[in-house]
């Protein structure tokens, strides 16, 4: 879980194609890297990703297209720049309100 506050941003590196019909995003975070393990949760611009490689202060998560097709992550660029958040323990002060950062559909304004 969050609790909606952002304390971290992160800057893009790129985003690949990787095998199996998925693609590799990969963030530079120099704020969060020592602090997260693979596995991990992290919610980048609203949506809750899991840590798939750390390479120094560069995280990767794997991404499908749906992913991509429901938030702004298919539409990043060499200049966009992450909310990142870290998940909470149920000890961490609240100073926001719970968010789960799961997409569960998408709808376009119109």
């Amino acid at each position: 879980m969050f609790n909606g506050i952002i304390k971290h941003t992160g800057g893009f590196v790129k985003l690949v194609p990787g095998p199996n019909n998925y693609f590799v995003l990969t963030i530079n975070a120099p704020t969060i890297a020592n602090k997260l393990s693979i596995g991990d949760s992290v919610c980048v611009n609203g949506a809750c990703l899991t840590v798939s490689q750390i390479q120094a202060d560069n995280l990767c998560f794997d991404l499908l297209q749906e992913t991509l097709d429901k938030t702004n992550l298919g539409d990043l660029n060499d200049d966009s720049q992450l909310n990142l958040e870290l998940s909470i323990k149920m000890s961490d002060y609240m100073s926001g309100h719970l968010v789960s950062g799961h997409i569960d559909f998408y709808t376009e304004l119109l």
